[in-house]
């Protein structure tokens, strides 16, 4: 887990998490190595944010709720100026939740570029 708030490990009985006060690569190159060839998910509106300007993410899953809580943040706040591109790939919706699924591509990828390789869940 990335955060601002550094704390001991967490072990519960699914897991355990590992905090970190690195920056976002640094997390997601360990959070990769942890992970064993498995997907990494981020999630939270800040890390989400830093992943995105980074160019970092190939999917972003976001999870509607018709429900709004406290202020909160703005998901795709603070970007900058670089183009990107979403394109919904899955809708998925019931009367509780809506699912989204959207590949991301960054204005500097091109047929020959290179393509992320993290997920947002949010």
């Amino acid at each position: 887990m990335l955060t601002h708030d550094p704390r001991d490990r967490l072990v519960m009985k699914s897991g355990s998490f590992t905090f970190l006060t690195c920056d976002v690569r640094s997390a997601l190159r360990q959070a990769e190595a942890a992970a064993d060839g498995k997907d990494v998910t981020l999630m939270g509106a800040d890390i989400a944010q830093q992943a995105l300007r980074a160019e970092l993410l190939d999917e972003i899953n976001l999870q509607i709720a018709p429900v709004l809580m406290g202020e909160g943040r703005r998901l795709f706040d603070h970007l900058g100026t670089e183009h990107i591109e979403l394109e919904r790939t899955r809708i998925l919706a019931s009367p509780h939740v809506t699912h989204l699924r959207f590949h991301v591509t960054y204005a500097r990828n091109t047929p020959s570029g290179g393509t992320p390789t993290h997920g947002l869940d949010g």
